[in-house]
């Protein structure tokens, strides 16, 4: 199972149908699956190499779009990839249960050629203090579209320049 779970909900697991795996930052506050993690700043960092998306990556000769292919996104300055997430704990029919969703928000420019939603990458010179509770870090913000490179899945995710 992948998403967080809310703490109220103490049925089982299996059972569990909500689609929380993505907190959005606009919401995230209201929601109710969100809102108590959120307001306990109870905090978490994804860290990865990089994430997978779809998208057209040239156009052919005559102008029609490629077709979508997977690709990885990662930074472009070869730092680790923080992904800003949130947690809960919950007491469920099958036992306790920690749990947790990756927040999202409006993509930049670049960004939304591949998706309508980019995570919340935090820097990681910020990662300690977003996890201490620090609330002057601006997660809104897109990624800066020279900030992020993106490669054919199945490439290595090296350096491309």
């Amino acid at each position: 199972h992948g998403g967080l779970v809310e703490p109220t909900y103490s049925g089982y697991l299996s059972d569990w149908g909500a689609k929380t795996t993505h907190a959005r930052l606009e919401t995230v506050a209201e929601l109710p699956a969100f809102r108590d993690s959120w307001a306990r700043k109870r905090r978490v960092i994804f860290p990865m190499e990089c994430y997978y998306g779809e998208a057209s990556l040239s156009d052919d000769l005559l102008g029609r779009k490629a077709k979508k292919q997977r690709v990885a996104i990662k930074r472009s300055d070869e730092k680790p990839l923080g992904i800003a997430g949130i947690y809960a704990y919950a007491h469920l029919m099958d036992g306790p249960l920690l749990s947790a969703a990756m927040l999202t928000r409006a993509p930049g420019k670049r960004m939304f050629d591949i998706h309508d939603r980019e995570p919340a990458v935090i820097d990681p010179e910020d990662w300690a203090r977003w996890l201490d509770g620090a609330d002057d870090i601006d997660l809104e913000a897109p990624w800066r579209d020279d900030a992020f490179v993106i490669v054919p899945a199945g490439r290595k995710v090296g350096r491309t320049g």
